[in-house]
């Protein structure tokens, strides 16, 4: 599938994807968000979770109503939220604008690249705060955070992932990746060398497990991770019987402007929570 390449101002262009027993091609155009009505109304809450290995995992909280659904955020890094912007950012804004709840959590410091040590760490933070009568609803992240949100997708019956600019295949990221920090950092972590290093990290080479409703955006010329990458995901995906969409976004790098972000997520939690 071919990106757009149609720029008009005060837009936001995709090309949209809906994958499962048919395939084919949709231009949507997504209005930016803004809050000229005035932010959600939340109450904002923190704390850090002792876990296994030492350390702790830093979590926030952004709930509206206990009884709504709980979006749950692993921050896309590499550095992680504070209590002042967690709440305020782009994601966050977007699932709350929707009526959902939102719990964030910071990727353990000394993760590397969604390491199993990590993955358990987050595992008992998520598990630690649903105790409280908090409902699982879905789960997000984004660029490098997306490697452990995939694993971490394996052991919830998430209703719905979402994932923006997602590294889906570490051994072609590897040789294909223009991102050379990120590039950098990976082979500095330990273990980068284990030939088990990009298997655990690439979702794309085994999709048991995963939630069926899944939502893809990407950056139609993400340096980082090439598009052609999701791609091939969505197709996966798809062939296994998941419910999906993938979204080709026309923006030159992978951090998005907050408010088209806010956009497109919006547009894919209309579709989420649009009645059947």
């Amino acid at each position: 599938m071919r990106p757009l390449h149609l720029a008009l101002l005060g837009f936001l262009q995709l090309t949209a994807c809906t994958s499962n027993e048919s395939v084919f091609s949709d231009k949507v155009t997504v209005d930016p968000i803004t809050d000229r009505g005035g932010p959600p109304k939340y109450v904002a809450a923190q704390g850090q979770q002792p876990v296994s290995g030492g350390g702790k995992v830093t979590w926030f909280t952004c709930t509206q109503s206990p009884a709504a659904g709980f979006m749950v955020l692993i921050n896309p890094g590499p550095q992680g939220w504070t209590q002042d912007e967690v709440c305020k950012a782009a994601p966050a804004l977007a699932f709350m604008n929707r009526g959902l709840n939102v719990m964030a959590i910071n990727r353990p410091e000394k993760e590397t690249l969604g390491d199993d040590t990590a993955l358990s760490q987050v595992k008992t933070t998520v598990d630690s705060l649903a105790k409280d009568n908090r409902r699982l609803e879905g789960l997000w992240s984004m660029g490098e955070g997306s490697v452990l949100a995939l694993r971490l997708a394996r052991q919830y019956p998430w209703k719905v992932l979402i994932i923006g600019n997602g590294i889906y295949d570490w051994e072609i990221t590897a040789k294909d990746s223009a991102d050379k920090s990120l590039l950098d950092r990976v082979k500095a972590m330990p273990g980068s060398d284990d030939p088990n290093f990009a298997e655990k990290r690439s979702a794309a080479w085994d999709l048991s497990g995963l939630p069926k409703l899944i939502y893809l955006y990407h950056g139609g010329k993400n340096s980082q991770v090439s598009p052609h990458q999701a791609t091939q995901f969505r197709n996966s995906l798809a062939a296994s019987e998941h419910k999906v969409e993938l979204y080709i976004l026309e923006e030159d790098n992978q951090d998005l402007r907050p408010d088209y972000h806010r956009g497109v997520l919006g547009k894919i939690l209309e579709n989420y929570q649009k009645p059947e």
